[in-house]
């Protein structure tokens, strides 16, 4: 049965719902406050250069399937490359180099031999991973929940020198928390889904395009082509809801819209401030207001050389955590600036942009030499990722609410998956199937 299905927000999430509903035939009407698609993953141009900078960049693994159905759906999945095998460059404080990779052997010994000849640190450490692998294997989900990324890896005998040039990169690349704030059982998915299940899954993959143009403007194209429609500059301000059933929103100019179903595709902060009068919601309003926003700062910068040829770096014991050379993988060869990353970097957020030039080259000058920084750019989201205090995973909401027709997606919500990119997907295919469900039993 075609629905009348209005989606509050136009980021992964919310697009990835529209995308698969429209393919179903449903009437899809999207709403986007910005002028500008895809959430947290957007792009701009910058004015000085032209380039196309991207407001964090982000690494795609082989595990993210449900990123992958998107872009598949939308055609723009020939847009990301991803390597045959992981490997990457690991840089020390004082420039030496270490080669974390993947090897062409059965799961899991492709990651856990590249591991074991991962020379940062001494062979002893590196064979503790094996007491890592035992005991996420012997501890329960609800034990992991309730304890540290930091606390767990002690209770596993892994010392400093392994956390810091290896565990610490890991959970600040994957769940954008420091390893004292992590919940141990999120990084259990990690090594799970991402990097012990097949080599594949542990590929990693980059955009050759910006951002906007992979997640954002092929939504766009698919919906309009099947009648639904994407509204930018609409505000929402109000989730119309009457005998516990959600029949349509108010925009910010006053105009309602009345829908069949309501989808609110938005970060936390905003779903409380749409739901927050909304009596049958209140217990889920105080659950949401425990999550707490985690930013990632991307510093952009055009050297006045080259700096390496690789198409990303990792840094540990620095303040930027990689840094990526942009045209070694976009498609326009004439974009000359490099991205570095600072996740989970609170003390970042409002520093000064020639401070963080300065870091910038406290973290490349040893490893690739002296040089110049001739433009700067900086992108600082500070609601990146959001978290919850370790055991209060029911701070993460189901898709389905309470109330009848009204769903929130988005990749805070519970999908057992870290907040990613892949989680926002998810939620938003998740949607569908409830969506489905609930139409087909409807006689």
């Amino acid at each position: 049965m075609r629905k009348k299905i209005i989606i509050i927000g136009a980021g992964c999430a919310g697009l990835s719902a529209a995308t698969a509903l429209a393919a179903k035939g449903h009437e899809v009407l999207v709403f986007e406050k910005s002028k500008i698609m895809g959430g947290r993953t957007s792009s701009f141009c910058d004015p000085g250069t032209n380039e196309i900078v991207d407001n964090g960049q982000h690494l795609l693994l082989g595990c993210y399937h449900e990123t992958k159905k998107y872009l598949q759906r939308v055609s723009a999945d020939d847009l990301v490359a991803f390597q045959s095998n992981f490997e990457t460059k690991m840089i020390s404080p004082t420039g030496a180099v270490s080669k974390l990779k993947t090897y062409s052997l059965p799961a899991p010994f492709h990651l856990l031999w590249g591991y074991l000849q991962y020379n940062a640190f001494g062979i002893k450490d590196r064979l503790s991973i094996f007491q890592v692998a035992f005991k996420l294997k012997i501890n329960s989900e609800t034990k992991l929940a309730s304890m540290s990324c930091k606390e767990f890896l002690d209770a596993c005998g892994q010392s400093k020198k392994t956390q810091e040039r290896f565990w610490d990169l890991l959970i600040l690349a994957t769940l954008n928390l420091s390893p004292e704030k992590a919940p141990a059982s999120m990084l259990k998915v990690v090594l799970e889904k991402g990097f012990l299940a097949s080599k594949k899954d542990a590929s990693s993959g980059l955009a050759s395009v910006g951002l906007s143009d992979l997640f954002g403007d092929p939504a766009k194209t698919f919906i309009e082509n099947r009648g639904g429609k994407v509204l930018m500059n609409q505000t929402v301000t109000k989730i119309h809801v009457k005998d516990g059933e959600a029949y349509g929103i108010t925009l910010l100019d006053g105009q309602s819209i009345d829908g069949d179903i309501v989808i609110s595709a938005v970060p936390p902060k905003i779903w409380i401030s749409l739901c927050k009068d909304i009596p049958e919601l209140k217990n889920d309003v105080r659950k949401v207001s425990l999550m707490i926003p985690s930013p990632i700062v991307s510093l952009h910068i055009w050297p006045d050389r080259d700096l390496f040829y690789d198409a990303y770096v990792g840094f540990w014991g620095t303040p930027f955590h990689w840094v990526f050379r942009k045209d070694q993988f976009m498609r326009d060869k004439n974009i000359k600036h490099y991205t570095l990353v600072a996740s989970s970097a609170e003390e970042l957020v409002r520093t000064p942009m020639a401070q963080l030039v300065d870091l910038a080259k406290e973290t490349l000058e040893p490893y690739c030499g002296k040089f110049s920084v001739t433009r700067a750019k900086k992108s600082v989201m500070a609601h990146a990722t959001w978290m919850h205090e370790l055991g209060r995973e029911d701070a993460r909401l189901s898709v389905q609410s309470s109330i009848k027709n009204f769903y929130q997606i988005g990749d805070w919500v519970d999908t057992g998956l870290p907040c990613t990119i892949e989680s926002a997907c998810k939620s938003g295919h998740d949607v569908v199937q409830k969506i489905d469900l609930m139409t087909s039993s409807v006689v």
